[in-house]
C-alpha cells in the first residue's frame, strides 16, 4: 500500500499516469522513475495543452500565446504595459481600417523619414503608385519595405527621383503649307 501512495504522491500529470500504465509495474516502486515519468508527463501534457489551442491562434480575435505574431504581421509594436484586450483593440482596428495607407500618409510618412519634399502619384498606372523623391536618401530602402508591408496586396509601389529645375524652355515649329497641281499637255 505505501508504493501507492508514493505513486499518488508523485504522479500528478495525466500523460505520466498514462506512461506508466504502459510499463512494467517495477517503476510504481521507483521514486526516480515515477519523478522522471512526471516530469515527461507534464512536457505532454503541455504539449497537448499548445496542440488544443491551436486552432485558436489562427486568428488574432481569439489568439492569445500566438498575439505577438499578429502584432509583429500588423507592424504593431509590442506593448506588454497593456492588457491583452486593449492590444487586441488596437490590432483589430489596424485590420478594419483599409482606409488608413492613403496617399496623403505615403508622403507624410517618407517627408518625415527623410526630411526632404515628396509627391504621390496615386494612378501612376492601374494597381500602382508612385512616390517620388527629390533626392536619394539613406533611407530609400525602409521606406519600400515600409511601403511593401503595408500596401494592399494588389497594388504595387515604386519610388523614383524628380527633380524640377527652374529655367526657361525655348522649342520652336515651322509649319508650311503646299499645294500639288498636275499640269497636263495641251494637244
Amino acid at each position: 500500500m505505501p508504493d501507492d501512495t508514493l505513486k499518488d504522491k508523485i504522479l500528478k500529470s495525466p500523460e505520466g499516469r498514462r506512461m506508466v500504465s504502459m510499463v512494467s509495474p517495477i517503476y510504481d516502486k521507483s521514486y526516480v522513475g515515477l519523478w522522471l515519468f512526471e516530469v515527461i508527463g507534464r512536457e505532454f501534457d503541455g504539449l497537448k495543452d499548445i496542440i488544443e489551442s491551436l486552432p485558436e491562434q489562427i486568428t488574432p480575435q481569439t489568439a492569445t500565446w500566438l498575439f505577438d505574431f499578429w502584432e509583429r504581421e500588423y507592424g504593431i509594436e509590442t506593448d506588454n504595459s497593456k492588457t491583452l484586450a486593449q492590444r487586441r483593440a488596437l490590432l483589430m482596428s489596424r485590420l478594419q481600417n483599409p482606409s488608413a495607407f492613403t496617399p496623403r500618409k505615403v508622403k507624410d510618412f517618407a517627408e518625415a523619414l527623410t526630411g526632404v519634399s515628396a509627391r504621390v502619384d496615386e494612378h501612376a498606372e492601374p494597381y500602382t503608385f508612385r512616390l517620388y523623391l527629390p533626392i536619394e536618401t539613406a533611407f530609400d530602402q525602409m521606406i519600400v519595405d515600409y511601403m511593401n508591408r503595408l500596401k494592399q496586396a494588389h497594388m504595387t509601389f515604386e519610388l523614383r527621383y524628380e527633380k524640377s529645375v527652374d529655367g526657361a524652355l525655348y522649342f520652336g515649329a515651322a509649319v508650311t503649307t503646299g499645294i500639288i497641281q498636275t499640269i497636263r499637255q495641251a494637244n
